[in-house]
């Protein structure tokens, strides 16, 4: 993972509390006087693109994977071929509500 921190614009330590009441609203605000979205000039910025990018990946990788699991798991159903096993189930359920690891 790597994070870029941009920085193209060294800003002065406000001098005044009118000052220090000014900058705080601008970071409060979004970047602007106005409340806008937009940022200024200068103003420190964060790239997690890649890394959202990844991220979406793998969560498309692992609904495939899970939606393909739903379709075995379904046929099988539909075959007549699917087999409860109330013992392991009844387990879980208990080892869930308890809050102890288990296989869930």
């Amino acid at each position: 993972m790597s994070i870029r921190i941009q920085n193209d614009q060294t800003t002065s330590v406000a001098s005044t509390p009118a000052q220090s009441a000014e900058q705080a609203a601008r970071f409060s605000s979004g970047g602007t006087k106005t409340g806008g979205a937009s940022s200024l000039a200068g103003e420190d910025q964060v790239d997690v693109s890649s890394v959202t990018s990844s991220i979406g990946a793998a969560v498309s990788a692992n609904n495939a994977a899970r939606s393909n699991r739903v379709q075995q798991l379904g046929a099988i159903y539909a075959s007549g071929q699917y087999k409860v096993d109330s013992a392991k189930i009844s387990q879980s359920l208990i080892s869930s509500a308890l809050g102890a690891p288990g296989d869930q």
